[in-house]
């Protein structure tokens, strides 16, 4: 079984995605004709795109997450956590106001202080790019470079993510996304999603090898 991230993925994010595009298909078999028809439905696609993209930044949220958890379960210490992370625990500690927050390290207090570092971060991911996933990766996961577990490379998904930028700043005025784009998209996020479920559990398992996977790889 795959991660719960990728479960809430498949299960609730990209559902809604793959009912616009039978949508869409519906659309143009019975209410369009022509090229110029289909190209009416530009909202359809468009909004295909925006929900995409939302599935797939959300995904990364949540799996850091799972990844992270997974990671402090297993340590039995902070030190035992990748060195990345000792790193930005200590960052956060040394950067906070309150000079009594090193004690919060105390005991199974850095468990928490991860956690609340884990949620903060991720949560102001925004904009789904490499660059940016790529860094809190290695930061809160001590994941060198996850980008390199996508096939398809980084430019891909980040032209996906500018695309989807575009329509969220200029709508419909934003270039128009055909019904083949968003498919190659769809199945481009799939794919991505994956290869990065399959990255992230093989990594805990490498950095904690006595302790079994946190989740299956996820066959296609």
């Amino acid at each position: 079984m795959p991660s719960k991230a990728f479960k809430t993925f498949e299960t609730k994010l990209v559902t809604e995605v793959e009912r616009l595009i039978d949508t869409h298909g519906y659309l143009s078999d019975h209410h369009y004709n022509g090229r110029q028809g289909r190209r009416g439905l530009g909202h359809v696609t468009r909004s295909g795109i925006v929900m995409l993209c939302a599935g797939w930044e959300r995904y990364i949220e949540l799996a850091i997450r799972e990844t992270a958890a997974h990671l402090s379960e297993r340590a039995t210490s902070p030190k035992d956590l990748p060195t990345d992370v000792q790193k930005e625990l200590a960052r956060y500690v040394k950067e906070h106001k309150n000079e009594l927050r090193a004690l919060d390290l105390a005991g199974d207090g850095w468990e928490a202080m991860y956690s609340v570092v884990v949620e903060q971060q991720t949560g102001s991911l925004n904009t789904p790019k490499s660059t940016k996933i790529n860094l809190l990766c290695k930061r809160l996961l001590g994941v060198s470079q996850l980008s390199d577990c996508w096939s398809a490379g980084v430019t891909n998904v980040d032209d996906f993510v500018t695309t989807r930028g575009g329509i969220a700043h200029t709508g419909s005025d934003a270039t128009y996304v055909t019904i083949v784009n968003l498919r190659s998209s769809h199945e481009l996020i799939c794919e991505v999603v994956r290869e990065t479920d399959n990255g992230l559990t093989e990594f805990v398992k490498a950095h904690f090898p006595s302790h079994n996977v946190p989740w299956r790889r996820k066959i296609q």
